[in-house]
């Protein structure tokens, strides 16, 4: 079964080092726009962290896409990028969370390359912790599809 993990960081805030799964995806929750810069440690972190597919949801979530579309340039020093290393990004700028959890655990749940992806780390960048409402609705989220059609 799919496996997440929350990761509350407070907008501006540093970053655990990650000691979990890797590969993962993840789904990084926005509830407030944040700066240049900070996106761009978050997005460094995630692809130093091992995250294969990143999934943006919330505010500004399209230029999350692009700020982690740049870390993987600059990880693999703007070299060719192999597939195992490729990070696939999405942004929901239109679709509910509970949506974005289900594409998360089965859509979102294989690398570029084919890797599998068992765990996916929500990350939420709010001011506010919200593990139980946001480990709840990944829960939830599982027979999305089905209450959906």
């Amino acid at each position: 079964m799919h496996e997440a993990v929350y990761l509350h960081v407070p907008p501006e805030g540093g970053l655990p080092p990650w000691t979990g799964h890797r590969p993962f995806n993840a789904v990084v929750v926005a509830s407030c726009a944040v700066t240049d810069g900070w996106q761009d440690q978050v997005s460094h972190w995630l692809v130093k962290s091992g995250s294969l597919y990143m999934m943006a949801w919330g505010v500004n979530c399209s230029i999350w896409d692009d700020a982690v579309d740049h870390a993987v340039r600059k990880f693999y020093e703007h070299s060719d990028v192999p597939d195992a290393g490729f990070v696939m990004t999405t942004w929901h700028t239109d679709d509910p969370l509970e949506e974005v959890l289900w594409y998360a655990q089965f859509c979102g749940n294989t690398g570029y390359a084919g890797q599998p992806l068992e765990l996916t780390l929500i990350i939420d960048i709010s001011s506010v912790e919200r593990s139980s409402e946001l480990l709840g609705l990944f829960e939830q989220s599982r027979d999305y599809q089905e209450r959906a059609d």
